[in-house]
């Protein structure tokens, strides 16, 4: 069995907003296609802890969201919670929506959770959508001249922060925005180290703290990373793996416990 702190899905790089602190960078016409290498990986009896669905705008694509949820369901994954975040902003189109409607009664599925009130029940809900609001996400809005569509009926958290500066991570189009700091630093570290993969002798399990998968199915231990950076990850003499490769080390690692 393996078992993953928190395992962030990179749904796509598309993204109708053109917001100034974001880290990631300019929209990208890319969204999850290593449907195959997540299912090998799956298919050796994963639990996770945190599932977060990042972007980019995950519901510009809710078949893909479906998709990984149909993997997840197909293979019987343990999932505690679901998390997204969201602009808001997505096509008026009555089809779209009730894609994501599906997929959210999907996600509940997978949860072991029925009805949708679960949404508002708890301060920490099984499945939490959160409205990205805070001033940047109005001022390219506003922008844009782009409203919230009716999905804000199915948002449980708004996320109204006040970012200041010195806490934004200078990466993406906040590399001239932000400072250089402690966290930037931590964060290089961690991606030079690679994926942390873990055996519990007593558990009989793999523990993953942190795994973030990329559009293209490759793995990083962090996931405040641009694009640019995870695209020239040599650059930055990066340790990265293929999803592909996580599921073989994993394999060669339980192999050579049991052998034990």
């Amino acid at each position: 069995m393996v078992h993953i702190e928190s395992l962030i899905i990179e749904a796509t790089r598309q993204c109708a907003l053109n917001c100034a602190h974001c880290l990631r960078g300019d929209s990208e016409a890319r969204s999850f296609s290593a449907f195959g290498k997540l299912e090998k990986f799956l298919k050796q009896g994963v639990s996770i802890d945190s599932l977060i669905f990042s972007g980019g705008e995950p519901f510009l694509v809710p078949e893909v969201l479906l998709h990984i949820i149909n993997i997840m369901l197909k293979y019987e994954t343990h999932v505690s919670q679901i998390y997204i975040a969201t602009s808001g902003v997505i096509p008026n189109s009555t089809i779209h929506l009730q894609n994501i409607i599906l997929t959210l009664h999907k996600m509940l599925e997978l949860l072991k959770v029925d009805g949708l009130d679960i949404l508002y029940e708890s301060d920490a809900p099984s499945l939490l959508i959160e409205l990205s609001n805070s001033e940047y996400h109005a001022e390219s809005r506003e922008q844009l001249n782009l409203k919230i569509e009716p999905l804000l009926a199915l948002i449980s958290k708004k996320d109204s922060r006040t970012y200041k500066e010195s806490s934004l991570i200078p990466i993406g189009r906040a590399e001239y925005l932000g400072m250089r700091h402690d966290k930037y630093d931590a964060i290089l570290k961690s991606c030079e180290k690679g994926i942390e993969i873990n055996i519990d002798d007593e558990e009989d399990e793999v523990n993953i703290p942190e795994m973030y998968i990329t559009f293209d199915g490759r793995c990083f231990p962090e996931c405040d990373l641009s694009y640019d950076m995870m695209d020239d990850a040599d650059a930055y003499e990066f340790k990265v793996y293929t999803l592909d490769e996580i599921t073989k080390i994993i394999k060669k690692d339980l192999r050579k416990r049991n052998k034990v």
